[in-house]
């Protein structure tokens, strides 16, 4: 494990390519693989406005405001405009939310104040070591369990950007400065806060297999077992939204947390969809406190290998090339791509496969597995307003349940409007969230519920993956 404690105090982070190495390596010219006909994820317009600042009238029409700083009010981070001119803002709601904890709880008890409402406007926190994060929003109706899970992937995101030092310098430095070091990341944290309002990946801490037949990920997994090395944690093949196969060490548990980070780096960074790459990286779930290395390479725009391993030497990142150019030739030659593209340009499937005309739309989460399935819209990118409303209401049936249901094994809850109606049950290790009509009977939507348990009993080998352990 690489220990970054130095490096905080004097660098940035950066991202490493293998042109960036000493000596420098050559790169195999890769081998050539289809074309896909689309690339599948269509990336969020993360834009910043930096010129902006509070004395700006549009400053102010930004329907929600993410804000990260320090106990002592220095700036980390604004969604909107430059941080350096936002230090009145900074300092100002450093000193308020300290008062306001005060007034209202002990001072030991800061950290348990996590809303504000007032008019037309509610401030969410997160206090998460030495960091704090704040969420305003213009819409009252925000849920705040919702806005609190993006401000908690946003929290892991930091940490994966920088390591938790950051929050041990701040214990012996009350003023020290960690802006500098999130340098150039402005994409992934814009995205990490988008992904984080507008997926249900983020709040139900899981991630999206990408739909196919259990023998052609058998064929798959026998192409990864062939070519793997025992310093590697973690083989990854995955889009930049859907892991296609995973193989892990046995002896690392597995954090849904992650994959998702790993998602949200690649959906941020183009050129790491184009090209081999050699990164360091901090993944919270195997160690917050430093920087391992993973072995990026892309076969094509939409389909790549990753391989974590804390090896970090020149050798390792040979042996990690040589694999990836074995599993790009063995997918070639058994017509693999083929396959994966043909589930690819399915997506996202549709709402048909349920075999119910009544279902308007459904969620599938497996409880167990950190996994879930969606039909209809995109899950990461850019989705119609219809696709986020839908987000909202099923996170408040999900809130339902880790609420009320989480013991219980046969739950069911309704959520019922003048337009549809939300239906959420248990079925073993699913947790199956639905819209239909608000007319529908009962009975009917027992009915529904029937088909869906008979789906998953057909189909669950075909939407949900097992990882594999070496």
């Amino acid at each position: 494990m690489q220990d970054p404690s130095n490096d905080l105090l004097t660098s940035t982070f950066t991202m490493l390519k293998t042109n960036d190495l000493d000596p420098p390596i050559s790169e195999p010219k890769p081998l050539e693989t289809k074309d896909p006909s689309k690339e599948i994820y269509i990336p969020h317009k993360i834009l910043k406005f930096a010129d902006q600042t509070m004395d700006s009238p549009e400053f102010s029409h930004h329907k929600r405001h993410v804000f990260i700083y320090t106990p002592a009010g220095k700036p980390i981070y604004s969604r909107f405009g430059e941080e350096i001119k936002l230090s009145s803002i900074f300092a100002s709601l450093s000193a308020i939310i300290r008062k306001f904890s005060m007034f209202f709880t002990s001072e030991a008890k800061v950290s348990q104040m996590n809303v504000i409402v007032k008019n037309d406007c509610k401030i969410v926190l997160l206090f998460r070591e030495n960091l704090c994060y704040i969420c305003v929003t213009k819409n009252v109706s925000d849920s705040t369990h919702l806005l609190q899970n993006m401000l908690d992937f946003l929290n892991i995101q930091i940490i994966s950007m920088i390591t938790n030092v950051v929050n041990k310098q701040l214990t012996s430095k009350e003023n020290y400065d960690p802006r500098m070091l999130l340098g150039g990341t402005n994409v992934s944290i814009g995205n990490c806060i988008k992904n984080g309002l507008n997926s249900p990946g983020i709040f139900l801490n899981s991630y999206m297999a990408l739909p196919m037949s259990s023998s052609h990920r058998n064929a798959i997994q026998t192409v990864i077992k062939d070519n793997r090395h025992p310093d590697i944690l973690y083989s990854i093949l995955l889009t930049p939204i859907n892991v296609i196969y995973m193989q892990k060490s046995k002896d690392i548990q597995f954090h849904p947390q992650d994959i998702l980070l790993i998602l949200n780096l690649l959906q941020s960074s183009a050129s790491l969809r184009s090209s081999e790459n050699w990164i360091p990286i901090c993944l919270p779930g195997i160690s917050p406190d430093g920087f391992i290395y993973a072995y990026i390479y892309f076969f094509n725009k939409n389909v790549g290998i990753i391989m974590i391993t804390n090896e970090i030497s020149n050798e390792m990142f040979h042996n990690c090339s040589q694999l990836g150019k074995n599993i790009n030739r063995a997918l070639s030659e058994f017509k693999l791509f083929d396959i994966i593209e043909q589930n690819l340009q399915n997506l996202p499937y549709s709402i048909d496969v349920f075999n119910s005309k009544k279902i308007k739309h459904i969620l599938i989460h497996n409880i167990n597995n950190k996994q879930f399935t969606m039909p209809k819209f995109n899950i990461y990118g850019q989705t119609p307003k219809e696709a986020k409303a839908y987000v909202r209401k099923f996170h408040g049936l999900f809130l339902e349940y880790l609420k009320y249901g989480r013991t219980k094994k046969d739950f069911r809850y309704l959520m019922k409007g003048t337009e549809e109606m939300i239906c959420l049950f248990v079925y073993q290790e699913f947790c199956v969230m639905f819209a239909c009509s608000p007319f529908l009977e009962i009975n009917e939507v027992h009915n529904i519920e029937n088909s869906i348990t008979k789906w998953l009993k057909a189909e669950e080998s075909h939407y949900f993956l097992k990882i594999v352990e070496k």
